[in-house]
């Protein structure tokens, strides 16, 4: 956990990518980052595009991938690809033999329920991905959310 922070912390640019099961995580893990820390690119839109995204994805930049089972084909194939290409890759997954971790340089492996699926271990692993990036950067996410609680205000979005 501590190194993958560090990786992030140190990284030209965040990307998140996550496609089929893992989607709805990618999406949410961005928008949560996005509130405390600008360094953010979600890949995961459109996954035929996904090669065209990685151009832009330099080797001083780190890829989160999430890979919840069963695990897509895209993900697997892009894993490999950035393995290849030299993009340090964090896989956030539910199973240790998830393929893509002979790629990642971080792993972190989130315990699945044998009864039913859930996504909630990945949420609780997003959120405190979320709080550390944000304590460690207090000053810019204290300033930006601070910022951005003005503005929704100004703009009757929210009230107090």
């Amino acid at each position: 956990f501590e190194n993958s922070i560090d990786l992030i912390l140190n990284s030209a640019m965040v990307n998140i990518i996550g496609f089929r099961t893992s989607k709805a995580l990618a999406y949410y893990f961005e928008y949560m980052l996005n509130e405390i820390y600008s360094k953010v690119r979600q890949l995961s839109y459109d996954s035929e595009f996904i090669y065209d995204r990685l151009l832009n994805v330099g080797k001083d930049e780190v890829v989160v991938i999430f890979a919840l089972s069963p695990f897509s084909k895209v993900t697997l194939e892009v894993a490999e690809h950035c393995h290849k290409i030299g993009i340090p890759i964090i896989l956030i997954t539910d199973h240790v033999s998830c393929p893509i971790s002979s790629y990642a340089k971080n792993i972190l492996v989130i315990k699945s329920s044998e009864i039913q699926y859930s996504i909630v271990p990945a949420i609780a692993l997003v959120e405190a991905f979320v709080i550390e990036i944000g304590q460690r950067t207090s000053d810019q996410s204290v300033r930006r959310l601070r910022t951005l609680n003005k503005t929704l205000m100004d703009k009757n979005v929210t009230s107090s």
